[in-house]
């Protein structure tokens, strides 16, 4: 819906059923038959123009190649026919194509991480949306930086109105170690982690030659902790973080 249109719809309460909301509030997609845009209030002399797009679904089960789509204007007081298009819309034939959002990925929280769709032949748009239905990007890339593990829903329309969709997952790991510095160490190393809601953890020291271990245990309130490596031999180790029992992150460290 041109402004026009869309003020004349919202003057009249935004009246409708069978219509789902985008990100732009003039834009509705029609999700059945028989949708309905009612009680349009225009003031004198207004005209409004609404825009009508088609889309395909790549796996639609159908052969047919010809569709017939009807728009009626009717008067909200006496249901009177007082204007109308029909749209005739012919599907071509064409190779198909498959939507890839790409595999699944991991993150630690506070990271980030980019989305790529697989490009496919020709111009094409492509639409990522949060699970609950609203557009966040339009582009092939897409980086995000959730809080907590979320799904993601990537769209791809053609230039001939095919769409597919595909959905991705990033998996946030709330418990990690941040970084050990210094590594090669002598001495001492400082460990930052990140372990807040979780209700006990430590770190495991792993000599990987030989598989001794020494523990310490962290505060969770805390993001730091000092530990004296001066007694370990100079080998390659294992730092692993334990979060209630479970191992949640692991970094390597070099001992001099």
């Amino acid at each position: 819906m041109d402004d026009i249109l869309y003020d004349a719809w919202t003057n009249g309460g935004n009246v409708g059923s069978n219509l789902q909301d985008t990100k732009s509030p003039n834009r509705k997609i029609i999700t059945a038959n028989n949708a309905v845009i009612d009680n349009i209030s225009f003031s004198p002399n207004e005209i409004g123009t609404m825009y009508v797009a088609f889309n395909f679904l790549t796996d639609s089960p159908t052969n047919k190649s010809e569709f017939t789509y009807h728009v009626i204007q009717r008067d909200v007081v006496t249901n009177e026919i007082i204007g109308g298009e029909t749209y005739v819309i012919n599907r071509p034939a064409k190779e198909t194509f498959n939507a890839n959002a790409g595999d699944d990925g991991e993150i630690n929280k506070n990271e980030s991480i980019t989305l790529s769709a697989e490009e496919i032949n020709g111009l094409a748009t492509y639409n990522w949306y949060h699970m609950d239905g609203n557009l966040i990007y339009t582009g092939k890339d897409l980086s995000v930086a959730p809080e907590v593990t979320e799904q993601y829903k990537l769209e791809i329309i053609d230039i001939d109105g095919y769409k597919d969709y595909d959905l991705v997952q990033v998996i946030v790991n709330p418990f990690s170690i941040e970084s050990i510095v210094p590594n090669p160490a002598s001495t001492q190393i400082d460990v930052d982690y990140m372990t807040q809601d979780t209700s006990s953890a430590y770190l495991m020291i792993v000599n990987i030659a030989n598989g001794t271990s020494n523990n310490y245990i962290l505060d969770t309130q805390l993001t730091n902790t000092s530990i004296d490596v001066s007694s370990f031999s100079s080998e390659l180790y294992e730092v692993v973080l334990v979060c209630d029992g479970l191992v949640m992150d692991s970094d390597t460290l070099i001992k001099n």
